[in-house]
Order: C-alpha cells, then sequence, then structure tokens
C-alpha cells in the first residue's frame, strides 16, 4: 500500500510488512486535488535518480507477450493491453498478440520526419533499393523472396540476389498510364 502522509514528516510511504517506510518527500515537488496526484513543473524519474524528461523510466525488460516484460504498460495485463520498452510498442491480449489501430478515427501518419505530408501513409529517409539492401519499405524477410520500394522504384529480390516480379499473376488487366520502355526480351503475346 502507497500512502502521501500531510502531517508530520510529509512524503510517500508504502507499508513493508512491518512498518512504514519513506519514498519520497513532499514539499514543492507535489501537489494534490480532487483530480489526483501531480508534479509540479519537476520531472518524474522511474529507476533512475536524475529524470532528464518529463516523465524518465530506465530498466525493465524487451517487450514480450509474457506478462511482466516492458518498461511500461497502459492497461491491465490479463486483459487489453500496450507495452513498451525504448524501441519496440506491442498490443497484446492476455498474453498473445493483438490489433494495434492507428489513428482509426482519420488523420495521416508520417514516418521519418516531422514534416505533414498530407497523405495517409508517407515514409521519409530510405535510401535507393538495391539487391543487397535500402529502400523505404520492404515486405517479407531480407532473408528470402522479398519485394522493397524506394521513392521511384520496385524491386522483387530473393536473399540479396534477383527475383520475379509479379504483376496481375491470377488475371486482370495492367494498365499502364505512360510510354513503355522494355530493356531485355518480350515473351508471350502483345497486343
Amino acid at each position: 500500500m502507497l500512502v502521501f502522509q500531510t502531517d508530520g514528516e510529509q512524503g510517500f510511504y508504502y507499508y513493508n510488512g512491518n512498518s512504514w517506510d519513506l519514498i519520497g518527500k513532499g514539499g514543492n515537488y507535489w501537489s494534490q486535488d480532487t483530480n489526483g496526484l501531480f508534479a509540479l513543473s519537476q520531472n518524474v524519474g522511474i529507476g533512475t535518480s536524475y529524470p532528464a524528461v518529463k516523465l524518465n523510466i530506465v530498466g525493465g525488460y524487451g517487450v514480450g507477450l509474457y506478462n511482466g516484460s516492458g518498461y511500461f504498460l497502459l492497461g491491465q495485463e490479463s486483459t487489453s493491453n500496450l507495452i513498451l520498452d525504448y524501441r519496440t510498442i506491442q498490443a497484446r491480449y492476455n498474453g498473445s498478440s493483438a490489433l494495434m489501430k492507428l489513428n482509426p478515427f482519420g488523420g495521416n501518419v508520417d514516418i521519418g520526419s516531422t514534416t505533414t505530408s498530407g497523405v495517409k501513409l508517407n515514409i521519409y529517409g530510405g535510401s535507393d533499393a538495391s539487391l543487397s539492401g535500402g529502400g523505404y519499405l520492404q515486405t517479407g524477410p531480407s532473408t528470402s523472396t522479398n519485394i522493397v520500394i524506394d521513392n521511384n522504384e520496385i524491386m522483387a529480390r530473393n536473399n540479396g540476389t534477383t527475383s520475379d516480379l509479379i504483376l496481375q499473376n491470377d488475371g486482370g488487366r495492367t494498365l499502364i498510364g505512360g510510354d513503355l520502355e522494355i530493356d531485355g526480351v518480350v515473351k508471350g503475346a502483345v497486343k
């Protein structure tokens, strides 16, 4: 149990099973009103004595599906929650992965920039796609077949080598709005 004592030596106390131990002093650092307890113009540290920002959390474990993982938990651990560590965000439900939604009520997502693009998803800061890596967006694992897209190219790869890029494999028309230049052999019928 945690309490904030207002008379005597003010501060936060917790009961260790035998006695009440002071874990933080009052003073001008904290304030309380009917809306709750809050810090006054100071940084709050969890796991650190020198918080660098408004809420600085140090320690914890990497994100996983198991209870107790991560640095920061939003929600109840036994139901729907979002768990974070220093580089990972995972949506979970009762120890299993769950659907994560970004801007479900509208809005755009920009990755890699503070500039607003005005499109639903925009990725900045990629590099030229090549057989050995690069690109802005990759689907599939690097060690197998994947498609990579940069700012002017779509490339099919297979573990660092070339691969076939298949369009409309199950049928349907492929429409090209401009000139078509082919550097190679055309196979099959051309209309």
